[in-house]
């Protein structure tokens, strides 16, 4: 199950970043990805279609390695409480919990989960403005 949980995290991290990526080379802040254009050269109508394909195609390809990971962990999530009904394990601790610890820990989790709603909006506006080809106006 960690190896499941290792797959899946490490999916996420590339769909992320893959989206990610892919913002940065639409807005001009990386370009050695193909879906960026140079916009102080010349550029045909062929190029920005390719560039407009390849930015259609790596945020797909980022949307499913990110729906991928999804899934695994609504897997692992079932496959836990399915086998937690089967064992109890009692802990007794004289120590008090850090709630220091678990809050940090909470609001990494919420801070994570906010940057990968934002990084699926905005791919998810890149992609449609690429079908709908509205390279000639800027963003």
């Amino acid at each position: 199950m960690k190896k499941l949980k290792l797959l899946s995290n490490l999916l996420w991290l590339i769909g992320i970043t893959i989206i990610a990526m892919v913002i940065l080379g639409k807005y001009y802040f990386i370009s050695f990805l193909p879906t960026s254009i140079d916009p102080y050269a010349y550029n045909s109508q062929e190029q920005i279609q390719l560039a407009s394909n390849y930015t259609i195609a790596f945020n797909f390809t980022g949307y499913a390695f990110f729906i991928i990971s999804i899934v695994l962990k609504i897997y692992i999530m079932e496959h836990k409480e399915n086998n937690s009904s089967k064992t109890y394990s009692l802990r007794i601790t004289k120590n008090k919990p850090n709630y220091l610890l678990i809050l940090c820990k909470i609001l990494c989790k919420i801070v994570i989960i906010i940057f990968s709603l934002i990084c699926l909006l905005i791919s998810s506006l890149i992609t449609l403005f690429s079908f709908i080809n509205f390279d000639d106006i800027p963003l």
